[in-house]
């Protein structure tokens, strides 16, 4: 498939887009199945927040079923979140299996990590996919740590709020790894488009075409 040119790419939501010039990349929680949508691809994980209530043996191998299917294109959101109170030495287990799903079927990884980017970082550093993670809202240091990994950054609406760290952070990315997303917010991802492109000073059209080039080339598109 080639992307069609002048294309908004939501790298992670969790419902699809209404909008034509939006390609949305839709994250399925382990026991939700697709719907057809135009302009959408999907991507299928375990989520750390619902292992404690998942039969996570059976959920795994749902997961591995689903992955082998051309509409799943990704295996997250995974990851590592030290919020919450699941053990996190089964949270890692259960990313370690999502990875070798990932690995099997050559998927690139989608990850949700919370005070927790030293483990996701020694965990993932030799994966054989890329990796992508979602949502960051961390400082500059932590972003140049996951860069030297060559793993690829994802901003979502949080950096709407300005925050100075976050900024500064951004500034920090290559082009070439970074992607933008909605998440769960009610923004639009053009309006997140706009920001990151004022805040670079980078022209839209530019950005635009760079995390296209992205998507292309991580998904094979």
């Amino acid at each position: 498939m080639t992307l069609p040119s002048n294309i908004y790419i939501d790298i992670h939501s969790h419902s699809p887009s209404p909008s034509k010039d939006v390609i949305t990349f839709c994250s399925l929680f382990h026991d939700q199945s697709i719907s057809e949508c135009e302009n959408t691809f999907f991507s299928v994980g375990l989520h750390p927040w619902h292992i404690d209530s998942t039969d996570c043996k059976n959920a795994l191998l749902e997961l591995d079923r689903s992955a082998q299917s051309e509409d799943i294109i990704a295996i997250g959101e995974t990851g590592l979140d030290r919020a919450i109170t699941t053990k996190f030495e089964r949270q890692k287990k259960v990313l370690k299996e999502q990875l070798r799903i990932a690995e099997k079927y050559n998927k690139p990884l989608l990850i949700h990590c919370v005070r927790a980017f030293p483990e996701i970082i020694s965990l993932l550093k030799k994966s054989k996919v890329p990796i992508i993670i979602h949502g960051f809202q961390g400082n500059f240091k932590i972003s140049d740590e996951l860069l030297k990994h060559n793993f690829y950054i994802s901003i979502g609406a949080a950096i709407l709020k300005e925050i100075p760290k976050h900024i500064h952070a951004l500034q920090l990315i290559p082009l070439e790894n970074l992607f933008l997303e909605t998440d769960e917010s009610d923004e639009s991802i053009k309006t997140i488009y706009a920001k990151v492109s004022e805040l670079l000073e980078v022209e839209e059209k530019e950005l635009m075409t760079q995390i296209q080039a992205n998507t292309t080339k991580l998904f094979h598109l």
